[in-house]
């Protein structure tokens, strides 16, 4: 745990330097919101904006232009820019409301915790411009108080997460591992139509016989065999999912099933797409197993937590200043330098 809350303050903010446009002066309020009563610091919900900003004009601006905050980037009616801020109060409302019930789940944060968040605040302060200070709302204080909402909301998630049900039965998990090649009924060109050119029937019957013969081969050396014939060899790993064979031809998978022992070879496998043939690898890959586990337990924690959150929601009241929310726009452009 200790490893892990050190590099989530490693990986926040705190070596960023922020470079600043030129834009109008702020008008200032004296809250961005309230919780439960209690005033919400403006600078702080500020500076929360303007770092998000700065990431989110350093990872779309290039694709979607100067433009960016009024682009509908989910194709969902909103824009960029109201899309940001919502997510951005939401999980505000998240970290104050976890924070209020640190003691129900017995977190806190430990004096060398405290030290680091202190150092990692120095850092930012000493590492940017007295103006971009001013303007992001920045501080000592702020920062601290921003990286100890972050370290307390980790901290939560992690202690919520622990009421999710852990039982998981192996027939859940178990991974086969399979390796296959594809002959393609396609040329690989595209027709003026859009769609993809095949194979005459009299080339698709003599990729038939070529298949089979390279079948034959890949008895007694498969990867040797593939190799000499320029096949791309595939694998994959699945289970008793419907995610697991997403994407996979019917026929291929029916193929690997009647499949009982490691390395046996299938014989020609006719697909929608094209000719197959498979070799089943293992029948319990264990490290794609462990990794099956680990993504089923990921989910129901956060199925768990997201449902706990919404209680806990529901215990506090947070409004946000809609007149100070509204002035946050995003009109000056931030960038961010690692």
């Amino acid at each position: 745990m200790k490893k892990k809350i050190a590099l989530i303050l490693a990986c926040l903010m705190v070596t960023t330097i922020f470079t600043i446009g030129c834009g109008k002066e702020e008008v200032k309020f004296d809250s961005m919101a309230t919780f439960d009563g209690k005033k919400i610091d403006y600078d702080l919900v500020k500076f929360m904006a303007s770092y998000q900003q700065a990431k989110t004009e350093k990872n779309l601006k290039e694709s979607l232009g100067e433009g960016l905050w009024s682009v509908d980037y989910m194709a969902d009616g909103v824009t960029l820019l109201d899309s940001v801020k919502d997510e951005l109060m939401e999980k505000l409302q998240s970290m104050l409301v976890l924070e209020a019930h640190i003691k129900d789940y017995k977190v806190s944060i430990s004096d060398v915790e405290k030290k680091k968040i202190e150092i990692s605040a120095q850092e930012f302060m000493d590492n940017n411009s007295a103006e971009l200070i001013k303007k992001t709302g920045a501080s000592k204080e702020v920062i601290q108080r921003y990286l100890e909402l972050y370290t307390i909301y980790y901290k939560m998630y992690t202690e919520i997460g622990k009421g999710a049900d852990s039982t998981v039965e192996a027939a859940d998990i178990k991974q086969k591992k399979i390796s296959y090649v594809v002959f393609s009924y396609y040329t690989g060109k595209t027709k003026a139509d859009g769609t993809k050119e095949k194979l005459s029937n009299k080339d698709i019957a003599l990729l038939s016989t070529k298949a089979k013969e390279v079948r034959e081969k890949a008895i007694a050396d498969f990867e040797g065999t593939m190799k000499t014939e320029n096949m791309e060899i595939k694998t994959k790993n699945y289970g008793n999912s419907v995610e697991d064979i997403a994407g996979l031809d019917d026929q291929l998978i029916r193929a690997a099933e009647r499949l009982s022992q490691e390395g046996d070879i299938s014989g020609l496998v006719e697909g929608a797409d094209g000719y197959y043939i498979v070799r089943l690898d293992k029948l319990n890959d264990e490290e794609a197993s462990a990794a099956k586990k680990e993504e089923i337990l990921n989910e129901r924690k956060e199925t768990f937590y997201q449902a706990e959150l919404k209680k806990l929601i529901e215990k506090h009241e947070f409004i946000i200043n809609t007149k100070a929310w509204n002035t946050v726009q995003f009109e000056d452009p931030l960038t961010t330098k690692e």
